[in-house]
């Protein structure tokens, strides 16, 4: 049965990054972690591109009644 420590051990090694032999091995959480804060800017910037395309239709609504009128 292990002990704390090595529980202890065994948790904190799962959820760091550790270089052996020259290799860097990448855990599940490391790669959850980076997908999380891609998918986070992904969605940043298409909250930007939304806003910027908003104001830009607004705008040609505004010049296409001014036509009209």
């Amino acid at each position: 049965m292990p002990s704390l420590n090595e529980s202890e051990k065994s948790r904190n090694t799962a959820s760091e990054s550790k270089t052996e032999n020259g290799e860097q091995t990448v855990t599940v959480f490391d790669l959850a972690t980076e997908i999380e804060q891609s998918l986070q800017q992904v969605i940043e910037d298409v909250k930007g591109n939304d806003r910027e395309f908003q104001e830009q239709f607004e705008s040609i609504q505004k010049r296409l009644k001014s036509f009209g009128k």
